[in-house]
């Protein structure tokens, strides 16, 4: 390993951490017009379940400050998803909005703020989980995104989780959040706690090193490989930059 030595010390770290950070009072007009927006859906049958995502782990940056919806439809036959899911896109298109695709949700934008809508409806065999659409392999998982959420909190690793997705929007980097905060769970398991510097290094030195041969499963469901999420290529293309960056001479080369 490199020695950290050549690195500037965590106080522009934090300082990084806080330039992109992103408080939860700053959501409030966002909340409001993610409720009008709900109200309107009443129409095709979803109903507003709850907020999940970064903003209910405390983990928003700057860069992607999307407040994440979920909207249940009153069914656990999961095979209509596909359709809610198009029902949901042409609604939208209708509205007057331009909505854009993503893997599990449809992205909009309403003024400024950004919302991602996830259909999904309850799991037949469990009072907690939900079934949830994947657009991209036409698929499905099962999974408590309340045990997601509750997996963040308890590792006490928001600000290193902060950090990788600042590192990864500046690089330009296919990295899903669910995936991210796995690696990092995993990674820093043993490691000590607000020693972002060392801390960070060590999770660099994990994607270039161990990512392509580490299995990461849903942490509610073993049967959803999450690092199936990502191909091969974009996996190398992760591990190439995050040794570019393990081997940087200071911080601002790797973040800024």
């Amino acid at each position: 390993m490199r020695p950290e030595g050549k690195f500037m010390s965590k106080k522009y770290l934090n300082k990084i951490i806080k330039k992109y950070n992103v408080d939860r009072n700053d959501f409030t007009q966002a909340i409001i017009k993610g409720s009008e927006l709900i109200n309107q859906l009443k129409n095709i049958n979803l109903n507003y379940t709850g907020i999940c995502g970064s903003f209910a782990k405390g983990t928003t940056i700057s860069f992607n400050s999307e407040l994440d919806i979920l909207l249940s439809i009153n069914s656990t036959n999961f095979d209509i998803l596909p359709n809610i899911y198009n029902e949901l896109y042409n609604y939208l298109i209708n509205a007057g909005y331009n909505p854009y695709n993503k893997n599990i949700s449809i992205g909009v934008m309403v003024d400024t703020y950004k919302f991602n809508l996830i259909p999904v409806c309850k799991d037949s065999q469990s009072r907690y989980r939900y079934v949830i659409y994947k657009a991209k392999t036409n698929s499905y998982i099962k999974t408590d995104l309340s045990k997601h959420t509750l997996h963040v909190e308890d590792s006490f690793r928001t600000s290193e989780i902060k950090l990788l997705k600042i590192w990864r929007e500046l690089h330009h980097l296919n990295f899903p959040s669910l995936y991210l905060e796995s690696v990092i769970i995993k990674c820093l398991k043993k490691c000590m706690y607000k020693d972002i510097e060392s801390n960070f290094v060590e999770i660099l030195s994990f994607l270039a090193n161990n990512l392509q041969n580490t299995k990461f499963l849903d942490v509610d469901n073993s049967s959803n490989v999450i690092s199936d999420d990502l191909s091969v290529y974009e996996k190398i293309r992760l591990a190439n930059q995050a040794q570019i960056s393990y081997q940087a001479d200071a911080w601002e080369e790797v973040v800024w």
